[in-house]
């Protein structure tokens, strides 16, 4: 199709990000969010400065409209979001996190993961039931012992509280109130390290479960004043709460609980703070509430003695200091050269001194 068109099917189709990233639509008027790439094609520019296309023929429109069309797809795929529309205006917003009942992970215990399929925080936490005094076993262990591996192998790592040991999905049914008991009974089993756990250094989100089909629930906040009573396997008030409106066919949402703990810094000044008298940058090593130091080792936790961890800051001393001690080696390995050299041209010109003299005695 040649010559111009019909003064009806010219457009200008004007992209721009607007200040609240929602996109308004209005008559011959798109706003896409995140366009940065320039295209040309047949009678039709787009200017990335002006963020402008001028559409001049049939064929272009239908070229904006796909070029358009693979924009949105590719916001919803990559970015992760979901489109809104009605009569007046089209938003993007961002999908938030979840998980699907059942669902298998696709990552594996391992250095930084962890699967827990209870909440016992602490060792307090951990019902009698679980623990076999005779043979001083355990069916259930606390999520404090894991975090301490977590710390003191310095990677960080997330303990994944509602995933099964096979990394299947299953989620804890856990009430508002049972949330901030949760969050209550970490930070003291955090304040219970050797030394304290700065909070800066883990954090706690809360990741609904939802059925294949839903829809992401709203959050209702409710009003949450009463303590609550931590180191104890009994149960709390808010459990009580929990049971009341189970009976009354109230089901709690389901989450999974994701404890993560940040990879350590040792040049941060508030990682430096925790050990003071130490004279070079060092990790510092956590002793876990129930007295012993754990350290991550691939998929499992080692419990280390105090000979161990003497040998282990002997170490990371002994790396802090190697770039030093290369450079020392090196400047020794030289001088041994020059030396081995210079003792060559020594003994050399003893040599020549000696034929000399007896080349002159001779004559």
């Amino acid at each position: 199709m040649s010559g111009h068109v019909p003064h009806k099917y010219d457009k200008t189709v004007r992209l721009a990000k607007t200040s609240d990233n929602n996109a308004l639509v209005s008559t011959n008027t798109y706003y896409v969010k995140g366009f940065e790439s320039s295209v040309v094609t047949n009678n039709t520019v787009v200017d990335v400065r002006l963020k402008t296309l001028r559409v001049h023929c049939y064929e272009d429109i239908l070229i904006i409209g796909m070029l358009l069309f693979f924009l949105f797809s590719h916001l919803q795929k990559t970015a992760g979001y979901v489109m809104e529309s009605n009569s007046c205006y089209t938003s993007l917003k961002r999908v938030p996190k979840y998980y699907v009942r059942n669902e298998v992970l696709n990552i594996e215990e391992d250095q930084i993961h962890e699967f827990k399929g209870h909440r016992n925080v602490s060792v307090h936490d951990v019902p009698p039931w679980c623990i076999n005094t005779y043979e001083n076993t355990r069916t259930r262990n606390a999520i404090s012992r894991n975090l301490c591996g977590f710390l003191n192998s310095g990677l960080g790592g997330t303990v994944y509280v509602g995933v099964q040991d096979d990394g299947t999905v299953g989620g804890v049914r856990v009430t508002q109130y049972q949330q901030d008991h949760l969050l209550l009974s970490l930070q003291d089993a955090m304040n219970a390290f050797r030394p304290p756990v700065p909070s800066f250094m883990y954090s706690t989100k809360f990741i609904p479960v939802l059925e294949p089909g839903d829809d992401y629930p709203h959050q209702l906040q409710d009003v949450r004043q009463q303590p609550h009573y931590v180191r104890s396997h009994l149960l709390c008030w808010c459990d009580y709460d929990a049971l009341g409106r189970y009976n009354n066919g109230i089901i709690p949402m389901s989450y999974v609980v994701e404890i993560s703990v940040i990879p350590l810094d040792c040049n941060d000044p508030r990682v430096q703070a925790l050990t003071p008298n130490s004279k070079i940058p060092t990790s510092p090593i956590f002793q876990c509430e129930d007295g012993q130091i754990y350290f991550r080792k691939h998929s499992t936790l080692v419990k280390y003695s105090f000979h161990d961890v003497e040998e282990h800051v002997r170490t990371e001393v002994w790396l802090y200091k190697m770039p030093q001690l290369m450079e020392a080696w090196k400047k020794w390995m030289t001088y041994k050269t020059l030396r081995q050299l210079v003792d060559e041209a020594t003994a050399q010109q003893k040599e020549n001194a000696c034929t000399e003299n007896h080349s002159g005695n001779t004559m």
